[in-house]
């Protein structure tokens, strides 16, 4: 894959590949990365992975961005169920992929910490409630189907 040039974090443009590590996944699905103080917001993207992406959109504030390659897969994939899941092999590979599920590849018990941790956040960042207590999300006793 030929890398765009890669300019001054707030002369970023659409199209400019990056290297970054997603720290965390936020509300909507999106991973969250940093490339100097700009956040990065990633589609189909998993904490701990280190990814190039393609900048797709730029904001003031963050840029929109979507992976070109995984460089280091998450300590927290798993192989997804459904054989058309955009898999990091997929990914790479640049083959088609349904875009209907985001976590097929993450483990389900991280999925309910995040799911827990972006209810929380959104209370006390929209809603302006500090110090709130969210009880854990209940388990499924089956996740698929």
């Amino acid at each position: 894959m030929q890398a765009a040039p890669v300019h001054h974090q707030n002369a970023l443009r659409r199209g400019d590949v990056l290297e970054v590590t997603i720290e965390k996944l936020v509300l909507g699905g999106l991973g969250l990365a940093k490339h100097g103080e700009l956040r990065v917001f990633v589609e189909r993207a998993l904490p701990g992975q280190v990814v190039k992406v393609m900048v797709t959109q730029k904001k003031p504030q963050y840029v929109m961005a979507e992976v070109k390659e995984i460089l280091k897969e998450s300590p927290m994939a798993i192989k997804p169920k459904c054989p058309y899941f955009a898999t990091s092999k997929m990914i790479n590979e640049q083959k088609a992929s349904c875009g209907g599920c985001l976590w097929q590849n993450l483990t389900y018990e991280e999925q309910l910490k995040t799911k827990e941790t972006q209810v929380k956040e959104t209370l006390q960042r929209i809603g302006r409630i500090a110090d709130i207590q969210v009880k854990p999300i209940l388990a499924s006793p089956e996740p698929f189907y």
